[in-house]
């Protein structure tokens, strides 16, 4: 359905569901045009979700580009060291 009906072009997408960052999903919005795409490969915590994407946005409103700013976001524990960054 994404492949058919997405259109995401220059768009970063980010998805916090569990198990959401699994290479076929990925593929399927980076075939709409999506820049990149960033998700959980297994069952990821709820706040450490929230954790990481507060702590993602920080650093890129601090100028930091998406590959540092998610490097950094995925260290802060085991639970947010589960999101995958697809390109």
């Amino acid at each position: 359905m994404v492949k058919e009906y997405g259109n995401l072009q220059e768009v970063g997408f980010i998805a916090t569901g569990c198990t959401l960052g699994s290479e076929k999903i990925a593929i399927a919005f980076l075939k709409t045009g999506a820049k990149y795409f960033i998700g959980p490969a297994r069952y990821v915590d709820g706040n450490a979700a929230l954790l990481f994407v507060q702590y993602l946005f920080y650093h890129i409103s601090k100028g930091e580009k998406i590959n540092k700013a998610f490097k950094k976001a995925k260290t802060i524990d085991r639970e947010t060291n589960q999101f995958i960054f697809f390109k």
